[in-house]
């Protein structure tokens, strides 16, 4: 029977600034599927090395599946909120984006 998949990502600065969290929207897979979920990371995200935590779940309260990765950037991402306006974007294609 297809399963409901959701989950956030966490990215974490390795020297303990202020994380992001992305949501995942709910997607249905099939069970022994895959299914590439991407989400873009926007800033604010101060350059240097970073954790980026995935957290799923398949629709069991009780059990999430989680693996994490480091990574580095080389430089900061900016806020999109701060300066010019930004055209509305949807979280599903956007990742951590608010709507203006």
């Amino acid at each position: 029977s297809v399963q409901e998949l959701d989950g956030f990502v966490e990215v974490r600065p390795l020297d303990g600034g202020n994380e992001l969290r992305i949501p995942i929207e709910q997607v249905r897979v099939l069970p022994g599927s895959e299914r590439l979920v991407t989400r873009r990371l926007l800033g604010p995200l101060a350059a240097g090395d970073h954790l980026a935590l995935v957290v799923l779940n398949y629709g069991d309260p009780d059990v999430d599946v989680a693996g994490e990765t480091v990574f580095t950037l080389d430089e900061a991402l900016p806020d999109p909120r701060a300066g010019a306006p930004s055209p509305e974007r949807s979280p599903d294609t956007e990742g951590n984006e608010d709507t203006p």
